[in-house]
């Protein structure tokens, strides 16, 4: 009986690791990943320095840049990996295909 209660006991901590721990733990006890501040600030400093006529940038507001349009993060990291201008102006986009 010892050993099917250790087994049990392995496995449900197998289970609760990784990919089942938002289950198990349930969604509030996981920190959702989020925009890194010195980023964030960077990519604020970038878009000041633009002329956004078109706003096309005017989803760079709030705390997380890793919402942003043409932003995209690490999903484990929280650091930006990708800035992508070109496919949020479709002209700039055709013109490149």
């Amino acid at each position: 009986m010892g050993i099917f209660s250790t087994a049990g006991l392995f496995l449900a901590v197998l289970l609760c690791n990784g990919v089942f721990l938002q289950s198990c733990l349930g969604s509030e006890s996981i920190p959702a990943i989020t925009c890194i501040e010195q980023e964030r600030q960077a990519l604020l400093k970038f878009k000041r320095s633009l002329t956004d006529t078109t706003r096309l940038l005017s989803s760079w507001t709030g705390e997380d840049c890793c919402n942003w349009k043409g932003i995209q993060c690490d999903g484990n990291t929280s650091h930006v990996v990708k800035l992508d201008l070109v496919s949020l102006d479709p002209e700039a986009a055709m013109q490149r295909q």
